[in-house]
């Protein structure tokens, strides 16, 4: 995916529901965190699968009348999300999802949830977007920097040891990863610039 102006986030574009490519980088975005924050609501992949489409029907409903205001929503567009997955799950179990039914065009959870919490939330989205910034890093960095990342920091051998495995010196195990860090913490701070996921 290619990236596009912060001045153009995707959240703004994603209100015209006419743009195909703005919907087709939102469901990328997306579509893996609804599928795991409905897993481990207790929902089977299928189920999942379901309450995937039916957000997406539901967002396209109540996206051309959203009003994004970066630096004074109460929270992260992320949630307003969450809080429309949350709402059909409620009603494939039956409960009050606290708004309109799935034919009305607001579909927000209540406060009163059962859900996780915003901070279980905000560390599966973190974890999401390291994830997807390691895969969208991975053919641009070179194969010795990511060959120490992965052993000095994801598989946590000691320095030395990988600096013997690799035949560099232990101050390069160290440089790689502090440039692989970096360039990760960069990619994750692009991505929510242009899906628009500011605090």
């Amino acid at each position: 995916m290619d990236y596009i102006p912060v001045s153009s986030t995707l959240i703004q574009r994603i209100r015209n529901i006419q743009d195909q490519d703005a919907w087709r980088e939102f469901y990328e975005m997306y579509s893996p965190i609804i599928i795991g924050f409905s897993r481990i609501n207790g929902c089977s992949e299928d189920v999942s699968r379901d309450i995937l489409q039916e957000t997406m029907c539901t967002l396209m409903r109540i996206m051309p009348g959203y009003e994004f205001r970066p630096g004074e929503d109460t929270q992260p567009f992320r949630l307003m999300v969450l809080g429309v997955v949350e709402a059909r799950i409620r009603l494939r179990d039956g409960g009050d999802i606290g708004g309109e039914d799935a034919a009305g065009g607001r579909e927000l959870a209540t406060d009163s949830s059962p859900f996780p919490a915003r901070e279980q939330v905000d560390h599966i989205w973190s974890r999401y977007l390291m994830y997807k910034a390691v895969e969208r890093l991975y053919d641009r960095l070179d194969p010795l920097s990511w060959a120490t990342y992965v052993m000095y920091v994801l598989d946590g051998r000691r320095a030395d040891e990988v600096a013997k495995a690799l035949s560099v010196g232990n101050n390069v195990v160290f440089q790689h990863k502090n440039i692989v860090t970096r360039k990760i913490r960069e990619e994750v701070k692009i991505m929510k610039s242009v899906i628009g996921d500011l605090e």
